[in-house]
Order: structure tokens, then C-alpha cells, then sequence
């Protein structure tokens, strides 16, 4: 079986999700520096069995053949939208040392907000 090795993403291939692929991160050093930067878990490096599911490229990094879908070389995953979930601890922490409880309406443009932020 294989998971997805973004932070809280729950895509694994036993899913068998219409769509979802998983792609081996690159062999180029930079580039494979790149995506571990832009995955923003410091304490973890990829072992040779780590892939990263589709959801978390941008839909111009793909190109389709009959049979499959594949990455271009360029591709950096850039689309993390759990990384809200590990900065929710730091969230409560700040609104409860400011005294300070966020509508919801707040909530989710701080949400809408992180999934937006692009780490290049």
C-alpha cells in the first residue's frame, strides 16, 4: 500500500480513488530539496518508498497519455490544503494569549489563506 507522505493528507492507494496517482519524489537533489521545503515537515526526509499523491500538484504540472498520467519535470508540489491542521495548535495558542475568540467567518479566511500560500 501506498500513502500519501504530505502532513495529514489521507490518500492512500488502496482507495482506489478515480484520478489520484502517486509520484516518487525526483532524484535531482535541488529539486527533490524542493518539495521537501515546500512539504514543511522539518523533521522528516523521504526514504526511496515516499510518494506524494497528485492532489498536491497544480493541474498544469500533469500530462495525460491514454493509459496514464504523468508529472512534468518542472512539477513541485504545491498544494497542502491539511497544512491548516498542523497550524491549528498555534492558532488556538495565539487567540487564547490575545483573549481573543475568531469568528468563524475569520477562521476560514485564515484557512482559505494557508491553502493559498505557495512555498517556492
Amino acid at each position: 500500500m501506498v500513502n500519501c507522505a504530505a502532513f495529514g493528507c489521507k490518500s492512500h492507494s488502496q482507495k482506489k480513488v478515480l484520478g489520484i496517482t502517486f509520484h516518487r519524489f525526483p532524484r535531482d537533489p535541488r529539486k527533490k530539496a524542493l518539495w521537501i521545503k515546500n512539504i514543511n515537515n522539518p523533521d522528516w526526509s523521504p526514504t526511496i518508498y515516499d510518494r506524494i499523491c497528485s492532489l498536491h500538484f497544480e493541474r498544469r504540472f500533469f500530462y495525460e497519455t491514454d493509459l496514464r498520467k504523468r508529472l512534468l519535470g518542472e512539477a513541485v508540489p504545491t498544494i497542502f490544503p491539511d497544512r491548516s491542521g498542523y497550524l491549528q495548535s498555534k492558532k488556538k495558542r495565539m487567540t487564547k494569549n490575545l483573549g481573543i475568540k475568531l469568528s468563524k467567518l475569520t477562521m476560514k479566511l485564515l484557512k482559505n489563506l494557508c491553502r493559498s500560500q505557495v512555498f517556492i
